[in-house]
């Protein structure tokens, strides 16, 4: 698994596991499954993704 560094954009105050992220420019929100952290906005933090089955729909 390929190892990033993560800068915290933002975290959802109404879901508790939603998180804004900036991995090499680019803007992502996702959820942190497993979080061994207090995250803090501003700050950076080695992460890993696993991507989940889902459907694209336009």
């Amino acid at each position: 698994m390929i190892t990033y560094n993560a800068k915290v954009l933002g975290l959802n105050s109404d879901i508790e596991e939603e998180v804004t992220l900036e991995v090499n420019g680019i803007e992502l929100t996702c959820f942190a499954g497993v979080c061994p952290y207090k995250l803090t906005i501003g700050q950076e933090y080695p992460v890993t993704f696993e991507m989940l089955d889902f459907e694209l729909s336009e």
